[in-house]
């Protein structure tokens, strides 16, 4: 039964592409005939059709031969011009900023327009792509950061995924496809999301996959900490080694650039390769929001000073969005996280700032984790593991309808296991 499903899954997903596509071309076709037909033998609609046809083509053809002064989006899509570009291109992908600049204003040019990421999409940005639309869909996280600038005093207004919870439908999504082993969302997924997440490990995952670097000698002063710098510096030139994406995050400007000064010119010069490419990012806590990486450096910074006095003023983590921050933080990571601090959860005090009590409960709980070798599979799911191949017994008896059983097969497969069902 499990195959039949999955083969037929298969065999709907090719039929429905394979129609789409026949479509465009069946239309194509359509057009290209009128434009051969006589004018004569076409019905009145189809020789006014005619008309635009021939000379929004003369419009793309003359405008593919130019290389420069070319006709603007909005021009060519208030032209006859139009009819052949909707038909060639009828997805666009842009920003609500670019739809506003480029698009004509005309209600129900697009059929549907998809936001992504709407917490970081003020509402005032996306009226010109909802004015533009029959029909919306808006993704988003509200544990994610929505749209502000830590040192901006701008930074009060309403985002699109907020004002969309009071007038649209919802739908949780709960699949998460980043982390490549549970441990890495397990924090975020208890206290966040109310342990609804679901997560595939994958064939290839490190033993331990989220490490706290405890800097015993680390002293912050002069708003930087100069000997867990050094030691980011030692971590970052052996990450460079590898061909995994890296994400660098410090929790302060001073403290980035403290760890920048500790690189090696050659290590300074990969790790701007790596950025250019976008194999990296180099970044402060207040600047991630939709990164990703492979593996992930964080510099906390922040700790005692030379007098042994341990000040809880943590930047941006202290405002009242710093919860949030941390989350986004946390889940940037696909395979491992490396966190270098010169503190430990019992130096913290318990603390009226939620972001600072989460910040201690994860270095507590991360502080005691053993290595572990032990997978967890969503839905109880207990396979039987030999090597890359799981076989799942039962399948059906634990998951809740057919979609689940497609996405499992399909994710487990794209992260190197071999997955067959008894």
């Amino acid at each position: 039964m499990v195959d039949t499903i999955l083969a037929t899954q298969q065999a709907e997903r090719k039929q429905f592409i394979d129609s789409v596509l026949e479509r465009i071309q069946q239309q194509f076709q359509a057009y290209h005939h009128i434009l051969r037909t006589p004018s004569a033998k076409l019905p009145a609609d189809e020789k006014e059709l005619k008309k635009t046809l021939i000379r929004g083509k003369a419009i793309l053809v003359k405008e593919f031969s130019k290389t420069k002064q070319h006709l603007t989006i909005r021009e060519l899509l208030s032209g006859e011009a139009r009819v052949w570009i909707e038909l060639l291109q009828p997805i666009w992908l842009s920003t609500p900023t670019q739809v506003t600049i480029h698009f004509p204003m005309e209600k129900g040019l697009f059929s549907h327009v998809i936001f992504d990421e709407a917490s970081q999409i003020p509402l005032a940005h996306a009226l010109g792509s909802l004015q533009r639309a029959s029909h919306a869909v808006v993704a988003g996280d509200e544990q994610q950061m929505s749209p502000s600038y830590y040192f901006s005093s701008s930074s009060k207004g309403v985002d699109l995924l907020h004002q969309a919870n009071y007038h649209y439908n919802k739908t949780k999504l709960q699949h998460h496809y980043r982390s490549e082993h549970p441990t890495l969302i397990e924090f975020s997924n208890r206290h966040f999301y109310d342990n609804q997440l679901i997560v595939y490990p994958s064939h290839q995952h490190a033993e331990k996959p989220i490490q706290i670097h405890f800097v015993e000698n680390g002293i912050f002063t002069d708003r930087q900490n100069l000997e867990e710098a050094k030691q980011v510096a030692t971590q970052i030139e052996k990450s460079l080694l590898s061909s995994d994406t890296l994400g660098i995050v410090a929790f302060s400007e001073q403290q980035l650039n403290c760890i920048w000064k500790q690189l090696s010119a050659f290590a300074k010069e990969k790790l701007t390769d790596k950025i250019n490419n976008s194999e990296a990012f180099f970044r402060t806590l207040e600047q991630v929001q939709g990164d990703e990486c492979d593996e992930l450096i964080i510099s906390f910074g922040y700790g005692k000073n030379e007098d042994g006095d341990f000040h809880f003023r943590f930047g941006p983590l202290n405002q009242q969005s710093g919860s949030k921050r941390l989350n986004v933080l946390l889940t940037r990571a696909k395979k491992s996280i490396h966190f270098f601090t010169s503190v430990q959860a019992v130096d913290f005090e318990i603390n009226t700032n939620e972001s600072i009590n989460l910040l201690r409960l994860f270095l507590m709980q991360n502080e005691v984790q053993s290595s572990s070798k032990d997978l967890v599979f969503p839905f109880d799911l207990k396979p039987i593991v030999a090597g890359n191949k799981l076989t799942f017994k039962s399948v059906a008896t634990h998951l809740p309808d057919a979609r689940e059983l497609v996405t499992m097969d399909e994710v487990l497969q794209s992260r190197g296991w071999e997955v067959s069902y008894d």
